[in-house]
This record gives C-alpha cells, structure tokens and sequence, in this order.
C-alpha cells in the first residue's frame, strides 16, 4: 500500500516546485542558444532543446525526429508544467554557434 503513496512524490514534488517557479522566482526568458529543459515521466527523466529565437526550440521528438516546435509543443506529451532556461547570475546564457548547429 506504501508503495502506491511513494510513486507519488514525483509528481507532488514536479507541482510544488513548478508552482514555486511560477509564482514566487522571477522568470529568465530565453536567449538565442539557450538550452531550455522541462521535467519528463514525472521528473523520473528530463527533456532538452535549444532556443533558436522567435518563439522556437529544436529538440528530439519521441519518434527521434529533430524539428522545431513552439513553447506549448516541446512541452506536450511530457508531464512537465514548465520549461526551464539555463542561467548565469540570473540571465538566460545561450550561443550563437548552438543555434547555428541546432538550425543546420
């Protein structure tokens, strides 16, 4: 019966932390080049992509095609409830020769 409860946690912890971000953290918009990441299978695993600008990541779908999707897309199918950017000191970090890979 315990086992039941503690599959859980993930998925308590997953809302609890988007929540936090959501609500009480400043937000860091991505910049060009900026990995961006959201939680998969109950933050059991991640999900990646990088920002190529104009409101597009580039990722891996689930049949292991590479394309480039909106915000809302990359995080369909997962169970996340945020995408989160990578910083520095507070500021979204990126590079330009990762958007260039990522587009090629």
């Amino acid at each position: 019966m315990m086992l039941r409860y503690l599959a859980l946690i993930p998925l308590v912890n997953n809302i609890k932390d988007s929540f936090i971000d959501n609500v009480f953290k400043d937000k860091v918009k991505p910049v060009k080049g900026s990995v961006v990441y959201c939680d998969l299978y109950l933050g059991y695993a991640g999900h990646s992509g990088i920002y190529i600008g104009n409101n597009k990541i580039v990722h891996k779908n689930r049949k292991g095609v590479i394309e480039a999707v909106s915000p809302k897309d990359f995080i369909e199918s997962t169970t996340a409830i945020s995408i989160y950017v990578s910083s520095y000191k507070g500021n979204a970090s990126g590079s330009i020769v990762s958007v260039w890979i990522a587009e090629s």
